[in-house]
């Protein structure tokens, strides 16, 4: 009737008014609410890199602690469960999934929408490909296995950079005239082609699903292969700074290393081992060669001479201190064909929009909010209706010294608590690789996360859902979830 169909427009125009209002600045609000909850952590005691105590922060032997997002105003609350309490909830997760083999790509990575996202972004793709540099299929290459991403550097203007993380290892010998460091000079290719005057710290890339223990584990398995010698690291005094820099091996596309340097040492006084790591001829160079066929040299150098030939060995006061202004790019969405959707979708009544916006019902701002921010997608059925998709990335932490469980028990927002229990989740844009979103979730729970927390990459698990969404009513939604194993080292409470 008559009410009803102005009823109905009335609705239309709301979205209309709340999507014009938000599709071109919730983004960018979005990004503000990140970057202003990162800097009051940086400013707080929680701040995880700075951590020194991470005991207190696992919290593992409290029976419930709390974790408070500011951008979205909710607080989770999380609990630590024995495998008996936690059995139904795991024993159905593993039921109703399936096994994947392919856990290393992201297949929602399509190569024309980082080429549409460069452009967007003023970057050209010509010299990729020609004399040294990589080519464009070989980027796609490595934000579809997560050994890289794009994000946007929100101190400048439309800025794109391409992101990797990188672990460093600042190994210290000591000798009678005090400690010497271990540092690259130098790098030979394959083909013969030699990089001199390297002089950095030895280190390597960490692949998303490696921690920071991992990796450095990694890098001492390759450099001490043949050498009896154990490196001691010290993890909770490690230094995290961001640099950019132009890569050689994409030109154009500026390239910002995430970069955690971390202090060892090798307490050795054995003639005979410091021989074979020539540390006691300073004219030999100890020479590694991995498996792809590269030779990389290293020397022995005190800070002095660490210092006469610029080689950082500690970060500045002022990076340490700095946060990150990474944060994700809009996700390239064609607002007028998806408005044109929504609309005919409306008129077709197969929605109860009036509902929206009432009760536990989340509002259409809410909703258009999740589509210009990744959270959610629509897609076309066969049938022609439109279904709203969720990605999501569920987390089984076990502790590994006292075999418990991180279970999410209840939520508050606005004041009012929910009460739950399931495991700790969250919503992964398409473009973010499912090993980053782990890392994500985890980081805001448990801060040392990032050094302590090993992902289990056999163990991944598939199940997706169709429902009724309780946050939009009538709206099909399906929940596509990834299951993924991971274990808190015990050597995170280590002395």
């Amino acid at each position: 009737n008559g009410q009803q169909q102005q009823q109905q427009q009335q609705q239309e125009l709301g979205f209309v008014s709340d999507w014009m209002e938000f599709g071109a600045n919730g983004g960018v609000a979005q990004r503000r609410r990140e970057l202003i909850a990162r800097l009051q952590r940086a400013h707080g005691d929680d701040y995880f890199f700075r951590t020194r105590t991470p005991l207190e922060l696992n919290k593992v032997g409290e029976k419930a602690f709390d974790v408070t997002d500011p951008a979205a105003d909710r607080t989770h609350t999380y609990e630590w469960q024995s495998p008996q309490e936690a059995r139904g909830i795991l024993e159905e997760s593993s039921r109703h999934s399936k096994q994947v083999t392919n856990v290393d790509d992201n297949p929602d990575i399509i190569a024309s929408d980082i080429r549409k996202l460069l452009k967007e972004h003023h970057i050209s793709t010509e010299a990729l490909g020609t004399g040294q540099a990589k080519s464009f299929e070989e980027l796609v290459g490595e934000i579809r296995t997560g050994e890289s991403c794009l994000l946007l550097d929100a101190a400048k203007h439309k800025c794109l950079v391409r992101v990797v993380g990188v672990v460093l290892l600042r190994i210290a010998l000591q000798t009678k005239r005090g400690p010497k460091y271990l540092i690259q000079t130098s790098e030979t290719f394959p083909d013969g082609r030699v990089r001199e005057g390297v002089n950095q710290l030895p280190g390597t890339k960490k692949p998303p699903h490696e921690c920071t223990w991992e990796t450095a584990d990694r890098i001492c398995k390759d450099l001490f292969k043949v050498v009896d010698c154990k490196v001691t690291f010290d993890f909770r005094n490690s230094n995290y700074v961001e640099q950019s820099e132009d890569s050689p091996s994409y030109p154009g596309i500026r390239t910002v290393y995430r970069k955690e340097t971390v202090s060892g040492s090798v307490d050795v006084m054995d003639p005979a081992v410091l021989s074979r790591l020539k540390a006691a001829d300073r004219h030999g160079d100890l020479t590694v060669k991995d498996a792809r066929g590269y030779v990389a040299s290293f020397t022995w150098l005190s800070e002095a001479e660490c210092e006469d030939k610029q080689i950082t060995l500690w970060p500045t006061a002022e990076e340490e201190e700095s946060f990150s202004a990474l944060v994700n790019p809009p996700i390239g969405l064609d607002v007028k064909a998806l408005h044109e959707h929504l609309h005919k979708y409306l008129q077709e009544g197969s929605v109860d929009v009036p509902n929206w916006g009432q009760g536990i019902n989340k509002s259409m701002k809410d909703f258009s909010e999740e589509l210009v921010t990744g959270q959610a997608a629509l897609v076309m059925q066969a049938n022609g209706k439109l279904m709203r998709v969720v990605e999501i990335v569920v987390v089984e932490l076990v502790d590994e010294q006292s075999g418990k469980v991180l279970m999410e028990v209840a939520e508050t927002s606005k004041g009012e608590k929910i009460s739950l229990r399931r495991l700790p989740a969250i919503k992964r844009r398409a473009d973010t690789h499912h090993y980053l979103a782990v890392r994500q979730l985890l980081s805001t729970i448990l801060p040392c996360s990032e050094m302590f927390i090993k992902l289990d990459i056999a163990g991944i698990r598939v199940l997706e859902e169709e429902q009724t969404s309780i946050s939009y009513h009538g709206l099909k939604t399906l929940y596509r979830k990834r299951y993924v194993r991971a274990s808190l080292l015990a050597s995170s409470r280590a002395a």
